[in-house]
Parts: C-alpha cells; structure tokens; sequence
C-alpha cells in the first residue's frame, strides 16, 4: 500500500525535530527539555482553566503568578523530601537489617549479598551523594541549575508570546508551520501522558497514606512523599517506593510487610485501571514499549529520559498515524 507524500516542508520539520533531541542528548540536556516542558504544560492548563472566567491577559498573568507558586513549592518540596531521606532512610536500614538477620536464620535463606552491613553503608552513600545535589548551596548553583533555570524562563516566555502566527507563502514559513505543529503535538502527547502521571501518582499516594495511617507504619510523611515523587517515574518509580514501604513494614513485623505487599499490589491493580480510563485508548501504549523506551530513555538522558520515554513513544504513534494511506494502491 502507497501512503500521501510528505511535502518538503514537512520532511525538513521532522528533520529539526530529531535535530532537536538528538541535541538534548549530546549535550546531556534532558533535564532542562523536562524543565521546559513541564513549565509549559503547568501553565498551558492553568491558563485553559482561567480563560474560563477571565479575560485573556488576566488569565495568563494569573497562570504565571499560580506557575511561580507552584514551581516554588515543588522546588521546597524536593529539598524537604531530600533532607527526610538523609534522616530516616538511615533509621529504616539499621532496622531492618536485625529483622534480615532473623528471617535468614530461621528460613535458611541465603542472601544475594554476603556483608548486610556493607550493603546498608554502600545505601546510605548513595542516598547522600544525591540528596546533597538538592541540599548544599555549592551543588545547586552549577552550570545545570542555571540551564534549568533558563529552560523555565524559555517555556514562560513563549507561554506569554500571544502574536498570532504570520505565515507567508516561502519555504521558511512553510518550515516554520510544519515544525511547530511537530513541537505542539509532542508537547501534546506529554500533557496526556506526563499528566495522567501525575495524577495517578497523587491517587496513589493519597490511598497509601490511608493504609500507612491505618496500619500503624511509621514515617507516614516520609513513605507518602517517596510514593508521590518516585510515582512520577513510570513502573521502576512504585518499585521503588513498594521496596520502601515493605522495608520499613519489616521493621515491625514480617506479617505486617507481607500484608503491605498485598495491599500494594491491590492497589497497582487498581492503578491500570485508572490509567486505561485518565489517558484514555488514545494512549494504551503496549507494556513491552514502555520498557523498551525505559531502557533507551535511561541510556541516553538517565532519569529524564525514564520520565519522557512514553510521551515520546506516544508522539511518533500520533506521527505515524498522520499519514493517511491510499486505498486501493499495493506498493511496487
């Protein structure tokens, strides 16, 4: 089957597009794409909501000032999250390590490490390297802050550029048309997909601070804040935060870890099913995609690249599905 000819225009946009990653990647700027487009995305649906009740300027001033007060929350949020891990991820390991020791004697298992105690230390290490790249003055004012910082100002500026596109008939407008529509369906399939993240994410975390409460689990504070923030990260992020959540249950009893990880998995159940009905059909991606992209992802932008591998997965569907074909025409 033959499908519709791009024109030059469009051919050159995807072109740029892929230019424009494969830019991110090289110069290792994942973290400022993420940036960007999150900004955007927080103020493109704060000002969507708005516009509802007031005039246009109104609406986008007031999607700024809501943006810089959300942003400034997150920002102390993840400083705050970080100085809680320092503090009581070094509690939960010093117990739990008495409760590995007993449950190894008693069962006779052998564990896939030899020393308990250089594995807690080799933890804890990890755990301060990165929490102080969000706590210590001199690890936050580095060359990637400040392109963060000036991704944020990007995505805000051109949030606030209201003048109504101008084309004219030459082969730079055409170019131009054809790649904003490239960056505003990509930016499209990450509100779908980034959003509905986070919102299951928030879901998620508000029904386990109910079983955390309910359960008599400590660090309550602690244990919500990781099953939101490592939430964000598709699948490997509730791995993640289960291992806590289990972890520190086996530091009260074994019954009691084991009755988290049946709750747990409850509720990721229930997650998919909340995922097939927020994004909705339009974004079912194959689970097998997803990890594909994950692995890639990870490979080339680290945790960044974890977070937009499904928003990009989900655009060059949407790509791909753009191209109509031409019925009743084999290919030569």
């Amino acid at each position: 089957m033959n499908f519709e000819p791009l024109s030059v225009a469009r051919k050159i946009s995807y072109g740029l597009f892929a230019a424009l990653i494969l830019a991110a990647i090289l110069l290792h700027m994942g973290n400022v794409m993420l940036a960007a487009l999150f900004s955007f995305m927080i103020l493109d649906l704060t000002h969507r909501a708005l516009a509802r009740a007031a005039p246009g300027l109104l609406a986008r001033g007031g999607a700024v000032v809501i943006f810089a007060i959300i942003a400034t929350s997150l920002s102390w949020l993840l400083v705050y999250f970080a100085r809680l891990a320092l503090s009581r991820m070094d509690v939960i390991l010093s117990s739990i390590i008495p409760q590995l020791d007993l449950l190894t004697s008693r069962y006779n298992v052998d564990l896939p490490f030899e020393n308990i105690q250089e594995l807690r230390q080799t933890l804890l290490q990890a755990i301060r390297q990165n929490a102080a790249s969000l706590t210590t003055t001199s690890q936050i004012l580095t060359k990637g802050f400040f392109q963060i910082v000036i991704g944020i100002f990007a995505a805000i500026l051109c949030f606030l550029d209201t003048r109504p596109a101008n084309y004219k008939p030459n082969l730079f407008d055409y170019i131009r048309r054809e790649f904003n529509e490239r960056v505003a369906l990509f930016m499209g399939s990450f509100e779908r997909v980034f959003g509905a993240q986070a919102l299951i994410s928030l879901i998620n975390s508000g029904l386990t601070a109910i079983y955390l409460i309910a359960a008599g689990i400590p660090y309550v504070q602690f244990l919500t804040l990781t099953t939101f923030i490592l939430g964000m990260l598709p699948l490997i992020g509730n791995v993640a935060s289960n291992t806590i959540i289990v972890g520190t249950a086996l530091t009260i009893s074994p019954r009691l870890a084991v009755l988290s990880l049946a709750f747990l998995i409850f509720i990721h159940k229930l997650e998919y099913f909340l995922n097939s009905h927020i994004v909705g059909s339009r974004t079912d991606i194959p689970m097998w995609q997803v990890l594909l992209g994950l692995l890639v992802g990870e490979a080339v932008l680290g945790v960044a690249g974890i977070m937009l591998a499904p928003a990009m997965i989900h655009y060059i569907r949407e790509e791909l599905q753009r191209i109509s074909a031409r019925a009743g025409r084999q290919a030569a």
